[in-house]
């Protein structure tokens, strides 16, 4: 996938720089296969299947398994590997797929908790090391409790230890206990952090699919 150009403060933005935003724009367009149409709209694109009956499986993909666990379909940050506890989502010779298992969900005052995947970048270049898959709260605060925190502007927030994180699914518990989930991430992700004048620490993390 074609990565934005990154431009440094004060930099021109000449004609090869725009250039490379418009082919990054391009290479994030969803294109129609057989049997799928789509629909553009003014905030996002509707994904249409010919068979009703038909599956979508994808990247990062949620499911409940009962209420106190997930499966996860394989998936990446940047092409790193998400994983739970360290092992891939698509397990290893001697290890199986492993669930994500969350005994009684972490959820807001409003029964709202999330699945997300948490990424820890480098500390040299910011780059993804490690992907992770939790579950919270709320996706912007470090002790996982849900707060009155937003990402805001289209950001995630900054995590202590150059983490951040972007919700794969939300959790909804109803008043009789039955726990829905609806899913959010449909792709691969890909992740940029915005950095601090000193480029020491990030102001914000985004995340787009």
């Amino acid at each position: 996938m074609t990565e934005p150009p990154f431009v440094k403060r004060g930099q021109a933005i000449t004609a090869i720089l725009w250039n490379q935003l418009c082919a990054a724009v391009r290479a994030c367009r969803i294109i129609a296969g057989d049997g799928v149409r789509l629909r553009e709209m003014p905030d996002g694109t509707i994904i249409t299947f010919d068979d009703d009956g038909a599956d979508f499986a994808h990247p990062l993909q949620v499911s409940l398994v009962g209420t106190q666990a997930a499966s996860i379909r394989p998936g990446t940050v940047n092409r790193v590997d998400a994983k739970i506890n360290s092992v891939p989502l698509a397990g290893t010779e001697r290890v199986p797929p492993p669930l994500l298992k969350f005994g009684r969900p972490m959820l807001d005052a409003e029964g709202r908790g999330y699945i997300c995947v948490e990424v820890t970048c480098r500390e040299n270049d910011w780059s993804v090391e490690k992907v992770e898959v939790v579950q919270v709260a709320d996706p912007n605060t470090d002790d996982d409790e849900a707060s009155d925190s937003h990402g805001g502007s289209g950001g995630a927030v900054a995590l202590p230890g150059r983490r951040a994180r972007y919700p794969l699914a939300m959790l909804r518990q109803r008043k009789g206990g039955k726990l829905d989930l609806y899913q959010i991430a449909f792709f691969d992700l890909q992740h940029r952090a915005a950095l601090s004048p000193d480029r020491k620490s990030a102001t914000r993390h985004f995340f787009w699919q």
